[in-house]
């Protein structure tokens, strides 16, 4: 046998593709674990996205390697993890914790507006303020000095737009003097702040 040297041999050798199925279960870090239905698995590498099923489960399909993931789930803390994929069928637990640090208040707020018209003023001056639904609220002004006046004392005030007619006085009848004056409003837990001027001369 002789290998003619102007001739080239290729020799073509196909590489297996392995995929294999992984299962993500989700569950709140409590006691006992609960499944998290409705939390979203992005698989960094392929971009895939999943979403949990009320068995906290969600399965996807890859070739073996490495992975890095990404949980997210509302009022839960992100959770990231890797994995390593080869030779079988994989299963991820994935224990979230909760987020107690979300404030109602914050991401639900009572007060969607508040100011008074006329600004600044003489004699009297109109207090709007805008709630999302009807709730205890209460009105204080203060001075420069941080001196605190209230002006409404805590009552229901129903949802929507609510009116209060001040006329730049204490609650004992006293006129404030011109200057500065920092509206305040608390609903709930919210506190709404707004500046004002009383200038009567």
């Amino acid at each position: 046998f002789m290998l003619d040297h102007d001739k080239t041999v290729e020799v073509t050798m196909s590489k297996i593709i392995h995929e294999y199925y992984v299962t993500f279960i989700v569950a709140g870090d409590e006691e006992p674990p609960n499944p998290l239905q409705g939390a979203e698995i992005i698989i960094t590498a392929t971009g895939d996205i999943l979403t949990t099923d009320q068995q906290g489960k969600a399965t996807v399909k890859l070739q073996e390697g490495y992975y890095e993931y990404t949980v997210s789930k509302e009022n839960y803390f992100n959770y990231e993890g890797t994995f390593l994929l080869e030779d079988k069928d994989k299963t991820i637990k994935v224990f979230m914790q909760p987020d107690d640090t979300h404030i109602p208040g914050i991401s639900d707020p009572l007060i969607t507006d508040a100011y008074n018209y006329p600004n600044p003023f003489s004699g009297y001056t109109y207090i709007y303020f805008t709630l999302t639904e009807g709730t205890i609220a209460s009105v204080y002004v203060y001075d420069m000095r941080g001196i605190r006046f209230n002006i409404i004392k805590p009552q229901l005030f129903p949802a929507g737009e609510n009116t209060v007619k001040w006329h730049g006085k204490c609650p004992d009848g006293r006129s404030l003097t011109d200057g500065i004056y920092f509206l305040e409003i608390i609903a709930g837990e919210q506190i709404y702040r707004n500046k004002m001027m009383i200038l009567r001369d």
